[in-house]
């Protein structure tokens, strides 16, 4: 197959090309179908508005064409991936908690591709109008202000999904517009394919919310304050001179530009652009402010403060802003988590004509390899390892290697499986079996 066995069983072996398998099938659906920049759209979303969607429904009709069929293309069917805010995403707004037993996606779609899946409906679906829908607008900038687009062929397609439970034991699908049922059946997915990326979660409720709601009163001020200075500058930026009245004042001008003033008394100039120094203590004051509810210290986004100066104490810095995020972060992989499984799942459940996957080997040796959902039917999840955070930042790496070259091999085998959170293994001249130290971190 490509892929040399290394393992003394063959079972192993098969387990091992597997996993090479859904290694490139991942990668494939994060870099080629653009899922990593969908993810990153929702993540965006969770920092602006407290919540940001991934839906990752399976389209038949998408992919290639498999073979023409009574004169009609069938498609091999693709996942069809997708970011949405929380205005797109109905949902049961008395529970307490985010387990959604049941949710509905807005989607916008194109009212020609609706009638080129669904002929049969087409009078129906043309009829539909964006208007037909009471605040149809969403979290977007409104760059055609004023402009009528009454003739917009995007309409508003709803798919509700319920999962299974006691009372619907095969779980729902429906899809539907204003005037229009799609499709109206049981659930397909092994789950919800829909995901969530949350900073974090309004307690006993199912929203969720952003720390960086925090700052906008703080910024709001801030913003008044720099308008304020501005304001003053730009009002009085030509400079005023003030001379008794009825003085005999009188100016000439002078070879080479020079001026001559003539007075009884010095004329005096108005500073009328010297704003307070109140002024400029409260913007600091405010951006400190910001930086402590944010995590954001100046340190990460590039100025750093006069009195860090070891490499150490920038690091330490920049460590204590990224656990800050931690939150956010640790969303953001779990919803990596989910997505990776759900592509997974759905090509196991739906992928049954042979495809071809591009495959990096041995020696990162590309080579192509054809697959079913039968070669990946034993991958029951998808997980993300997390790497530490001071090796994501150029000081953080920095630092690791000062301190590694000042240590001795096996000590710096130690110290980096501390920083990355791992099981150490080390290994005594008098016993037979290593001794085994776990590491953890709270």
């Amino acid at each position: 197959d490509g892929i040399r066995d290394r393992s003394p069983s063959r079972g192993l072996g098969d387990v091992y090309k597997r996993q090479v398998l859904g290694n490139a099938l991942l990668d494939y659906y994060l870099k080629v179908k653009m899922i990593n920049r969908t993810l990153r759209n929702a993540t965006e979303y969770g920092c602006l508005t407290g919540e940001g969607w991934v839906h990752l429904p399976w389209a038949p009709k998408a992919g290639n064409v498999y073979e023409i069929k009574d004169g009609k293309p069938v498609y091999e069917g693709d996942l069809e991936v997708s970011h949405h805010n929380g205005l797109d995403v109905i949902r049961d707004t008395f529970i307490r908690s985010m387990s959604h037993k049941w949710l509905c996606v807005r989607e916008w779609k194109n009212k020609w591709d609706l009638v080129a899946q669904y002929p049969e409906m087409r009078d129906q679906i043309l009829a539909e109008s964006i208007y037909d829908y009471e605040g149809y607008e969403s979290f977007r900038f409104e760059v055609t202000k004023g402009i009528e687009d009454t003739e917009s062929e995007k309409i508003p397609v709803y798919t509700f999904y319920h999962d299974r439970t006691e009372s619907v034991p095969e779980g729902r699908l429906v899809r539907f517009s204003k005037s229009v049922m799609y499709y109206d059946g049981a659930l397909p997915y092994q789950s919800l394919p829909i995901k969530n990326v949350l900073p974090d979660v309004l307690h006993e409720s199912g929203f969720g919310y952003s720390p960086f709601n925090d700052l906008l009163g703080i910024q709001q001020a801030k913003d008044n304050v720099i308008s304020a200075v501005t304001s003053n500058n730009l009002t009085f930026a030509n400079q005023f001179i003030w001379k008794r009245k009825n003085d005999n004042f009188s100016v000439k001008n002078i070879e080479g530009g020079l001026k001559l003033l003539e007075s009884a008394e010095v004329p005096q100039a108005l500073q009328l652009t010297a704003s307070s120094p109140e002024s400029y203590n409260l913007y600091n004051l405010y951006e400190g402010a910001m930086e402590m509810l944010s995590g954001i210290s100046s340190t990460v986004r590039g100025n750093p403060q006069t009195n860090l100066k070891s490499g150490a104490a920038l690091a330490l810095v920049v460590a204590q802003s990224i656990q800050f995020g931690s939150g956010l972060e640790e969303s953001f992989n779990q919803v990596l988590e989910d997505s990776g499984t759900t592509v997974i799942q759905h090509l196991q459940d739906f992928a049954k004509t042979p495809r071809i996957a591009y495959i990096v080997g041995e020696s990162n040796r590309p080579f192509m390899k054809e697959y079913t959902s039968k070669d990946i039917s034993d991958i029951k999840r998808v997980t993300v390892q997390q790497t530490n955070a001071l090796a994501k930042t150029i000081s953080g790496r920095l630092e690791i290697a000062n301190q590694i070259m000042q240590m001795p091999p096996e000590q710096a085998q130690v110290y980096m499986s501390i920083l990355n959170l791992s099981l150490i293994h080390i290994s005594e001249p008098t016993r037979r079996t290593p001794i085994s130290y776990a590491v953890f971190c709270l």
